[in-house]
């Protein structure tokens, strides 16, 4: 079984990565640098914050194996530091150096997902309410494929604006 979720979530996250890989492609520097749907981000600062689910997985795994515990700032400190970090390190980012850092995240997800054992699959715990697609209580199995779950919102909200 260990090795039929690696195969789905290696799949999912790689399908992942060349959506975003289209996405960024698809993407001029007047679109880039256009308001997103999600208040405070320009579209390429979105597109720089879907590098961060796959760049965080393995310091999430490591909490839970070894802290079973998630610190628990509060929601405003958490989504301040969310939106400055965001802001501040998509400086300088096109559509075309984006997927480098996507790229990067990517390796790590999948050092991460190579490194779980059989029985870590369902291990879980709680984390703080911040994102209502990664829920209450999190597993390892929910950790991967929360990827693709954030990578999908956020593109719809770059799409939406797009329409504008």
């Amino acid at each position: 079984m260990s090795e039929d979720m690696r195969a789905v979530f290696q799949t999912e996250m790689e399908d992942t990565r060349r959506a975003f890989h289209l996405l960024a492609a698809s993407l001029t520097m007047d679109q880039w640098n256009r308001p997103s749907d999600n208040p405070g981000w320009t579209i390429g600062q979105v597109m720089f914050h879907m590098t961060l689910a796959p760049r965080f997985v393995r310091a999430d795994l490591f909490i839970m194996r070894r802290l079973r515990w998630m610190p628990r700032p509060p929601a405003a400190v958490f989504h301040t530091l969310n939106k400055h970090y965001t802001r501040l390190a998509a400086r300088g980012l096109t559509p075309a150096t984006v997927t480098d850092e996507y790229d990067r995240s990517h390796h790590l997800a999948l050092e991460a997902l190579f490194s779980v054992e059989p029985h870590e699959w369902k291990m879980g715990m709680s984390y703080p309410v911040r994102d209502p697609l990664l829920g209450r209580y999190v597993t390892v199995e929910r950790l991967f494929h929360y990827i693709k779950l954030h990578f999908d919102h956020h593109a719809g909200e770059i799409r939406r604006a797009l329409l504008r």
